[in-house]
């Protein structure tokens, strides 16, 4: 989105200002969440099978279960980006628009209009390629998301869902 914005904006990474808690209240503030559960497979597609990212290096060579059993071992209130509690990254009572990655199109689309932007184009970047996220976890797994996420679940609404394979 950063990306998004600076091009279209033509803003410089002087005028870039990262937020901070309790500054830029004049500022429209918002933010992306995901769904826990398919932001875990999607790591791990994208960074851990193609070894892309030294962070998982430990879970490289090894399959989900042992990468959910390494993210189970982490604080995720401080771990690393890709596996941080979405609600220890973004300070939910200051945003005045959280989007979800599910509908990411539609609610980028209502952010930029928001923003006066309406027209600006975007694309997907860092796409894994992938089955839905349910395929990948075992009962035991799918716990040991939910409890380690259980403050962006309960903070953003999610809910693991199963899809049947025919």
């Amino acid at each position: 989105i950063t990306d998004i914005l600076k091009r279209n904006f033509e803003i410089s990474e002087e005028d870039y200002k990262p937020y901070f808690k309790g500054e830029y209240p004049e500022y429209y503030k918002f933010s992306f969440v995901r769904n826990p559960w398919d932001r875990v497979v999607s790591c791990y597609f994208n960074k851990v099978v193609p070894k892309k990212y030294p962070y998982f290096q430990e879970c490289w060579d090894k399959d989900f279960d042992y990468f959910v059993n390494f993210i189970d071992s982490k604080d995720l209130q401080r771990a690393d980006h890709h596996i941080i509690l979405q609600s220890a990254l973004i300070p939910i009572k200051e945003m005045d628009f959280i989007g979800r990655f599910e509908n990411f199109s539609d609610d980028l689309i209502y952010v930029l209009q928001v923003l006066g932007a309406a027209d600006l184009n975007f694309d997907h970047r860092n796409q894994s390629e992938h089955d839905h996220y349910s395929l990948y976890y075992t009962e035991e797994t799918r716990k040991s998301i939910d409890r380690k996420y259980k403050l962006d679940s309960d903070n953003f609404g999610y809910r693991y869902k199963t899809v049947t394979v025919e």
